[in-house]
């Protein structure tokens, strides 16, 4: 055999060894699951440490965002006793580069979450809470623990065999209770909740929907004569926050708010935020599902007063303040708001915008020579200097959307707005509504500053509050300068 033919013989035993050791590895890789990052980030949040430990080494090493899946599979480990394995993944982590930041971030947080095991174990429910709490806002700093705090904290508790504490929620100095105390007592308005706020992010197949089913029984004992539409949900982004809304599949607002995955007339609430007056509260007449009420109490941060009485309406918004934790910074009222105390009668105006429900017929939609959608509802009527008679002097923004009953609930709001001066945004269909509202608030000093919304909705200023003067300054200012927001030479920063 010559030296060439030997060698050649080599060669083709090599290729074949390295042919067989990459059969060999492509039969070993876990195909690649562009969902897992996400999977395994929900059970961290939940504190499902058993579904976490079952993350494999086989399952993540060839994953582009293994560092973390590796972090997370250590933290799993940690808490459920498998310290050496816990190390091992930690090693793995630090290998294949994950950040220092995010490292001890995850391992502060199961720290608190270990100390609030203990705490629970040891009969200190509100101490394990809170430092359930910290495990969250510790380990994911800039996302919103509203929604994962009561499923980590109930995940813990189960697993220990312990009963989850009532009313923990108002022992809580949370994050999300933002920056003013509740100056009311909401008190057991929704016991039992009107949907399983666990069965509705839950991952179970199936889960979510029978969470909209029992919703919709509650609306069937309202009304047992009509077909409703579909229940349905949607989701809108703020500042890396997201809210949830159940609704009437077609309804016209959550539709609108589907559309940019946003609040609807997002641009009027952003200038209602910039106006409001910290640690007061706001007035919501006219709240329909919650869009203004959630965007008040969970963006803002501020008590809020929400009324609404169309019943279904108010149904929905009761479900999403509960779908939305924010049930102990809103005080929801069933009555219409008006210039007399007593009873009225509410028509829908439009066809599938269940937002327009409205005393005046003459705002309801005519077909074909007959009255549309007309079937009407019996409810309780007052006024707003009834029911704020004990924060009369405490109200910051007032908002009036309630299609035609604008002008009589500013008649029956004197008192209330003499002493608060608050911030008044009122919606006018026509410009004669619009000249009698704007007669009626020249009377304590109100002036327009700007206008909003596809139906026309004006914000009043008085002269009469000092913050007002000082906000007008400030917004007049930043309108100014906005307008050259895009003008390349006057943004351009001195050398």
């Amino acid at each position: 055999m010559t030296a060439k033919s030997s060698t050649d013989q080599e060669d083709a035993l090599v290729r074949q060894s390295r042919g067989d050791e990459v059969a060999a590895l492509e039969t070993t890789v876990v195909p690649y699951d562009e969902n897992l990052l996400e999977r395994v980030r929900i059970q961290w949040q939940f504190g499902d440490w058993q579904s976490l430990c079952k993350l494999s080494r086989e399952a993540i090493q060839h994953h582009p965002d293994r560092a973390k899946l590796a972090l997370l599979a250590a933290a799993s480990r940690l808490q459920t006793g498998y310290d050496a394995e816990a190390r091992q993944y930690i090693r793995l982590a630090q290998d294949w580069g994950v950040g220092r930041k995010l490292l001890s971030r995850i391992l502060i947080s199961g720290v608190h979450n270990s100390l609030g095991c203990a705490a629970a174990v040891g009969n200190q429910p509100q101490r394990a809470l809170q430092h359930f709490e910290k495990a969250l806002v510790v380990g994911t700093p800039s996302a919103d623990t509203r929604l994962m705090m009561r499923a980590r904290a109930s995940e813990q508790f189960s697993k220990l065999g312990l009963k989850f504490p009532e009313n923990s929620d108002e022992s809580l100095d949370t994050k999300f209770k933002r920056n003013s105390r509740i100056p009311f007592s909401v008190g057991q308005l929704y016991s039992p909740p009107p949907i399983s706020i666990d069965m509705f992010f839950s991952e179970r197949e199936g889960d979510r929907a029978r969470s909209l089913e029992n919703v919709k029984k509650r609306l069937d004992k309202i009304n047992d004569t009509e077909t409703f539409p579909e229940l349905t949900w949607v989701s809108v982004e703020h500042r890396s926050n997201t809210f949830f809304f159940t609704h009437f599949s077609g309804d016209y607002i959550p539709a609108k708010m589907a559309e940019k995955s946003q609040f609807y007339e997002s641009l009027f609430l952003n200038l209602l935020a910039r106006l409001h007056q910290p640690g007061k509260v706001i007035v919501d007449g006219g709240a329909n599902i919650g869009n203004h009420t959630i965007f008040f109490a969970g963006v803002i941060g501020a008590p809020v007063i929400a009324f609404e009485p169309q019943p279904f309406n108010h149904s929905f918004l009761i479900t999403n303040i509960c779908l939305n934790c924010l049930d102990e910074k809103v005080d929801v009222r069933k009555v219409a708001l008006g210039d007399h105390v007593g009873h009225i009668s509410l028509f829908q105006a439009l066809p599938g915008n269940f937002g327009s429900f409205t005393a005046d017929m003459a705002l309801v939609k005519q077909k074909d020579g007959d009255d549309y959608f007309v079937t009407p509802f019996d409810v309780q009527v007052s006024t707003l200097d009834v029911e704020l008679a004990d924060f009369e002097e405490a109200i910051s923004i007032i908002k009036l959307d309630l299609e035609g009953m604008e002008l009589d609930a500013l008649r029956g709001a004197r008192r209330v707005i003499a002493k608060s001066l608050p911030v008044i945004a009122v919606e006018c269909f026509t410009l004669s509504m619009f000249q009698e509202i704007n007669a009626l608030l020249k009377a304590f000093g109100y002036f327009v500053i700007d206008s909003a919304n596809a139906t026309p909705t004006f914000i009043f200023l008085t002269r009469r509050n000092l913050h007002h003067v000082e906000m007008l300054s400030k917004y007049l200012e930043m309108s100014s300068v906005g307008k050259f927001s895009s003008n390349s030479s006057f943004n351009e920063k001195a050398s």
